[in-house]
Formats: structure tokens, C-alpha cells, sequence
């Protein structure tokens, strides 16, 4: 392990674990959310664009973060890099 210490690289994945606990927490509660306005007028995510942009990118995400976790594992676990200088961000 070059310069980066173990517990800083099980940190990375901890902190990976709870950007995807935290993101799917996000999604669903702007998926459930609902209020009312005033005549007892219901409104839900699916009537507001810019929430169905914010659930989107809580989605893209999640997805990112669910992708990035098994490359996180494998950099704490064997202290390199999966694929170095290719296409994995430094």
C-alpha cells in the first residue's frame, strides 16, 4: 500500500455504503411524498417536473454509487487498483 493507509481506504467504502443507503432513502421518500395545497388539492412527485428530474438523478446516482462499491471493496481489500491508468478515476 503506497501512500494511502488501510483505514482511510475502508473509510472510502464506508462512506461508498452510505451514499447508496442515502440515495435510496432520498428516492423513495420523493417517491411517496405527498401534499396538499389549498382546495384539498393533492400533489405528488409525478405532477411536479423538477421532482421527476431530482428522482432521476437520485436514480443515475445510486446506480453509479451500486457500480463503484465493488471496485471501492477490491482497493481496500488488496490495496491496488483493479485496472491502473485505463479507464478507472484515480
Amino acid at each position: 500500500m503506497a501512500s494511502k493507509s488501510k483505514s482511510v481506504l475502508i473509510s472510502v467504502v464506508v462512506l461508498r455504503l452510505l451514499t447508496l443507503g442515502l440515495l435510496a432513502a432520498s428516492i423513495v421518500l420523493l417517491y411517496l411524498d405527498k401534499f396538499t395545497v389549498s382546495g384539498d388539492t393533492k400533489i405528488s412527485f409525478k405532477d411536479v417536473i423538477a421532482y421527476r428530474y431530482v428522482i432521476a438523478t437520485g436514480i443515475i446516482g445510486f446506480l453509479y454509487a451500486l457500480v463503484q462499491i465493488p471496485f471501492a471493496v477490491y482497493h481496500a481489500s488488496k490495496g491496488k487498483r483493479l485496472i491502473r491508468n485505463r479507464c478507472l478515476p484515480e
